[in-house]
């Protein structure tokens, strides 16, 4: 089984599968994340949703210095935050 950082580097190298097995990997931990923040489904899934779609477009930016689960994870908290101080 490839790491994270493995995965990201084939996506890296034109491997565009491998993403898919990033967002399997860490969804449903972020949807649980997110629901509890959140506590609204259809808006968690918004959420973790945007989240993966900025990651796979800024990927090619991410250094490895934090997991790819905890980048995700502050994404999507601070997307989740913003919707709870609008509601």
């Amino acid at each position: 089984m490839k790491t994270d950082l493995e995965l990201i580097q084939d996506v890296k190298s034109g491997i565009k599968t491998a993403f898919e097995t990033l967002v399997q990997r860490h969804e449903k931990f972020l949807m649980k994340v997110v629901v509890r923040m959140t506590r609204d489904l259809d808006a968690a899934e918004d959420i973790v949703q945007d989240s993966f779609i900025k990651a796979f477009r800024r990927l090619h930016l991410f250094e490895g210095r934090s997991s790819f689960r905890r980048a995700q994870r502050d994404r999507a908290g601070h997307r989740a935050d913003g919707e709870r101080q609008n509601v």
